[in-house]
């Protein structure tokens, strides 16, 4: 009898060792289009055997793969995650083990500028976003909106870009062409008071919680300002994974007494531009003017769920009744037609109702110790 509890405590001291050293991930793509870079999350709860400093991934070959684990702002495990292609209908297996990870090529990346008057900004080996900060605002500048970066080139330019400070011509990486100005620029947000946009000031403070190599994310916050007769502040969380032109916003709108309109969207230009304003998904494109010999600067946000979408201080925009102390969600970004991934406005809006069709047919993933 003793034998045998031996025997069986011994088995399940190797059933607990092989979970700890390596996990199966079934992931199968149950759509008839192929899927290209897509980020691959699972539960960090799922794999709390595994020691965050030590926890690889390699693909159905055997070989390791770039994986980074997630972070939330108390600076705790909360999922891990890698990426995947798969063609239409494909099944394909991954392994999860224990091991020493690589050092990976950075395609996320983010951080706070204060060289350059407390800029932030993000990008990944497609494009580049900043907004800017306290000290902006003290030379004069009130700006919350979003700046696009348009890029060529597959490496991260910041640093590049800052050291120069010449970004506003393009060297063979991209430029700087796009006009923020006092607007929401490319996916930003403001409350709606009779149909004029209330926008914040400059972010006060900013916590980088991940910077890659998959997938930065970052939390910018805004002091309260007044919207009609009450006070409001806003939390925005932005997070930009590796192979995609759309980062994730959360906005969490902090206030007390009635429900308020949230106008989230993209500022439209008075030169003429192209439009798409698709309610019934809940997404917005928009193909600004052609810059000259700089090119052509394309912009979208998907909402989670379909909105009253509409032309509102200039802005194309959707409107969100939003609940004190309610967080909003949904994904905005840019294209350029000098990237090399779009040439024209019928390509990214091609690209954008792809993304939105993969956001509502996820991967199937399956884990197996």
């Amino acid at each position: 009898m003793q034998r045998i509890s031996f025997i069986s405590l011994f088995i399940l001291l190797l059933a607990q060792l092989g979970w700890a050293q390596q996990v199966t991930v079934q992931i199968e793509n149950t759509t008839p289009f192929n899927r290209g870079t897509e980020t691959v999350e699972i539960a960090w709860n799922q794999l709390s055997k595994f020691s965050p400093n030590k926890i690889i991934a390699t693909d159905y070959k055997g070989f390791e793969i770039p994986s980074q684990v997630i972070y939330n702002e108390q600076k705790q495990p909360t999922s891990f995650i890698f990426q995947v292609s798969l063609a239409a209908n494909e099944k394909a297996s991954y392994k999860i083990k224990s091991g020493q990870p690589k050092k990976y090529e950075t395609k996320a990346q983010s951080r706070f500028v204060p060289e350059r008057l407390d800029d932030y900004t993000w990008e990944n080996e497609r494009i580049a976003f900043r907004t800017y900060g306290p000290r902006q605002k003290t030379e004069g500048t009130a700006v919350s909106g979003i700046d696009v970066w348009a890029k060529r080139t597959r490496n991260m330019i910041i640093e590049s870009w800052y050291d120069h400070m010449d970004y506003h011509k393009d060297h063979g990486e991209g430029l700087d062409f796009y006009k923020v100005g006092p607007t929401l620029g490319s996916g930003g947000a403001a409350p709606l008071v009779n149909g004029k946009l209330v926008r914040p000031g400059n972010f006060a403070k900013h916590n980088r919680i991940n910077n890659g190599p998959i997938r930065t994310e970052f939390i910018l916050s805004y002091t309260a300002w007044d919207v009609n007769g009450q006070a409001v502040s806003m939390e925005r969380k932005i997070s930009l994974d590796a192979g995609t032109n759309l980062s994730r916003y959360s906005l969490t709108w902090n206030f007390k007494g009635n429900p308020i309109d949230i106008a989230v969207g993209i500022a439209k230009r008075k030169e003429l531009g192209e439009t798409l304003l698709d309610e019934t998904n809940g997404v917005i494109s928009y193909a600004e003017p052609v810059h000259g010999n700089d090119g052509q600067i394309f912009d979208a946000v998907i909402f989670d769920q379909p909105q009253r979408l509409t032309l509102v201080d200039a802005h194309l925009a959707g409107v969100v009744k939003v609940k004190a102390n309610q967080t909003i969600s949904y994904w905005a970004g840019a294209g350029w037609n000098k990237s090399g991934d779009f040439s024209n406005f019928n390509q990214w809006n091609s690209y954008i109702k792809q993304v939105k069709y993969n956001l509502s047919h996820p991967l199937k993933v399956t884990l197996a110790p």
